[in-house]
């Protein structure tokens, strides 16, 4: 809404093509970049709420492992080598 007053206000105003043009780019670059920075600020969350999970996990996993070292248990790492037809 607030574009179509602001294009109204510059058809009124404005004399020739190029300021008509000038105004256009000008609401077209603020446009861009509101909506670069919201998308910016939802990939920080994103990122930061990934990040803490990750930690989070990390340090459960080697909670775990610890647990089972003092507890003298053997630990089941999955099999990465290739078995022999």
């Amino acid at each position: 809404m607030q574009i179509i007053r602001l294009l109204e206000f510059g058809m009124r105003n404005v004399k020739s093509k190029n300021g008509l043009l000038r105004i256009l780019g000008s609401i077209s670059i603020s446009i861009a970049e509101n909506y670069a920075r919201r998308i910016e600020r939802k990939s920080d969350r994103r990122q930061k709420k990934s990040a803490i999970w990750n930690k989070e996990h990390s340090e459960r996993v080697e909670k775990e492992i610890w647990k089972k070292i003092s507890e003298k248990e053997k630990i089941d790492f999955p099999d990465c080598r290739r078995k022999k037809k």
